[in-house]
């Protein structure tokens, strides 16, 4: 099975809701991915830009990161390359 949003899939974590963050600069998309992923029993966090998501992330650290890759400013690549290079992330 390629993805796994049921409830049957919840043990990726150890946590009792799994934190799925989501970066993307169209607040539509957010609160459409938020909606599922709130039905499914997920704690959802967003970010409307790389740079906040980047702020957040040892705050919260989710357990998946949905990534909107084309957005003004710091685009998704460029996002995940300090995450990348951060050894609490390898």
């Amino acid at each position: 099975m390629y993805g796994c949003f049921g409830p049957q899939c919840k043990d990726f974590s150890l946590a009792p809701n799994p934190t799925i963050s989501i970066v993307d600069d169209q607040i539509d998309n957010i609160k459409l991915l938020a909606g599922l992923l709130e039905n499914q029993g997920y704690s959802v966090a967003y970010a409307l830009d790389a740079e906040t998501a980047l702020q957040r992330l040892h705050l919260l650290p989710p357990d998946l990161i949905l990534l909107d890759l084309f957005m003004p400013g710091t685009n998704g690549l460029e996002f995940c390359e300090p995450i990348k290079a951060d050894p609490i992330y390898q």
